[in-house]
């Protein structure tokens, strides 16, 4: 059996301060403390190796420390979207099949239908009780085969998917983030993304491998609040979690240090008023099947850099395949993707996963992601990547997110239809917004029109429903849902 890792993170860091939340401090020792407290109550709930719970919590502490808890008694954990309706968790249980399913206090008297369901504050004690510790207590009870997650993807086309990753994948994944980034004693890592999406777990191995503090932000709490309150050094955001901080905070805070930028692609225009007000950025790519970041630049890098995914981490292996493919390769790959009758392969038999993104590589290595594969396109014989058009309508300074969709055309095939959403909900017109693209963009690539952001259905991450988009683009009547 190999050990824990909240308890070897015990050993190696002790006293430094590990968990941070509403002005109180947890080390790494009494989080130590507090997994093996919760993994006593998740065995008398007849949890064991093998079992699986599905989470649908916010974030904190609490959830932090149930998760790590799973992993010492051998738990396969299934973190879900909390903005999820009963009815499509209840569609996820029947594809995991968990044993429990775990829920905030809030939903303690809401009606469920599937699995035993257990409410967080009653399984998890912030107080840690300490004894000495019994023999064989630091061992985990994960077989190395077995998966300690299964995490949905963002389902920007059709339905979200069941990711399956080892523990050793995911430590994997957070010792080569840190060997580029690191994240150690002093540090403070804001979580804020939630733990259900790969890039917010991410940030709590990524702690227990390197011995940084990660910063619980108050629900509902404004990101540039939370980053000055919180004192962050480090912190992760989309590319609309950026628009906001920089609408809100003019200058970079002295205290932050690194922030990683991913989730989707960030417009030039982005990075460039970014890194003028003084924004540490660090440019990625990734995947939830890649257990976070793929490729990052290092800290420090120019502008020009930021506009590519940087270079490979230690661990992995890129190439480009067949039609300008990404293809992937190195130890925190996906174990496969859950299915009624087990585990789907994702991998061909040279055990290269291929990603679907469309990319190149530089003579010095670094990755610039084009694209999705199966999002391009072709109007009138010409090729269109969606995420070009959209890179080009986020650089507007009045445009906070923006999704392109095809549409039939009966001339040229398809052609671009744009949703647009506007900062503090103030859209620039048609007029203004073709001027700005014919600007910028070849002719052809310029949207036919330009359709304000609808109220769409909830989502497991931070990518939109590309599939209901254009279900709409091409019936503008059809009732919101």
């Amino acid at each position: 059996m190999a050990t824990c890792p909240v308890a070897r993170a015990a050993e190696q860091f002790g006293d430094a301060p590990a968990l941070l939340e509403g002005g109180r401090t947890w080390s790494f020792r009494e989080w130590d403390v507090l997994v093996e407290q919760t993994a006593g109550a998740l065995t008398r709930m007849g949890l064991k190796p093998g079992s699986r719970m599905m989470v649908r919590c916010h974030n904190s502490v609490r959830m932090a420390v149930l998760l790590t808890a799973a992993w010492r008694r051998g738990v396969t954990v299934c973190p879900v979207s909390y903005r999820f309706p009963s009815k499509a968790v209840a569609d996820l249980c029947r594809l995991v099949r968990p044993d429990w399913l775990v829920v905030d206090d809030g939903e303690r008297r809401a009606r469920w239908h599937g699995p035993d369901r257990a409410v967080l504050e009653d399984l998890v004690s912030l107080e840690p009780r300490w004894r000495p510790r019994a023999g064989g207590e630091t061992e985990i009870e994960l077989p190395d085969a077995q998966a300690a997650t299964i995490l949905f993807t963002s389902g920007s086309t059709g339905r979200p998917r069941g990711v399956c990753h080892t523990l050793a994948a995911h430590l994997a994944a957070a010792k080569a983030s840190n060997r580029n980034l690191p994240f150690g004693a002093g540090h403070r890592w804001l979580l804020s993304l939630a733990v259900f999406h790969v890039g917010g777990l991410a940030i709590l191995t990524r702690a227990l491998e390197g011995g940084g503090a990660v910063v619980f932000p108050r629900e509902q709490e404004a990101l540039a609040t939370a980053l000055v309150d919180g004192g962050a050094t480090h912190v992760s955001v989309v590319a609309t979690q950026l628009e906001e901080l920089l609408a809100t905070l003019e200058r970079c805070p002295e205290h932050l240090g690194a922030m990683l930028t991913g989730g989707g692609p960030v417009p030039p225009d982005l990075v460039a008023r970014a890194v003028a007000a003084g924004y540490p950025l660090l440019a990625t790519y990734g995947a939830t099947e890649t257990a976070s970041q793929v490729a990052t630049t290092p800290p420090g890098a120019g502008v020009e850099a930021l506009n590519t995914a940087g270079r490979a981490l230690p661990c992995w292996q890129v190439r480009i395949g067949e039609g300008g493919e990404i293809l992937v390769r190195g130890e925190p790959l996906l174990q496969g993707w859950l299915g009624d009758d087990g585990l789907q392969p994702a991998v061909d038999r040279e055990g290269w996963y291929h990603t679907g993104d469309l990319g190149s590589l530089s003579d010095g290595g670094e990755l610039t992601v084009l694209g999705r594969a199966d999002q391009m396109f072709i109007s009138g014989g010409e090729n269109i990547h969606p995420e070009e058009i959209e890179r080009v309508l986020c650089g507007h300074p009045h445009i906070r997110e923006a999704v392109v969709v095809a549409v039939p055309h009966e001339r040229y095939g398809a052609r671009p239809v744009a949703f647009v959403r506007g900062v503090d909900d103030r859209l620039p017109g048609a007029e203004e917004l073709e001027r700005w693209a014919n600007e910028r963009l070849p002719r052809f690539k310029v949207p036919d029109r330009f359709e304000a952001w609808p109220r769409m259905p909830d989502q497991p991450g931070f990518k939109p429903d590309r599939r209901w988009l254009a279900e709409r683009a091409v019936n503008p009547d059809r009732r919101e849902e």
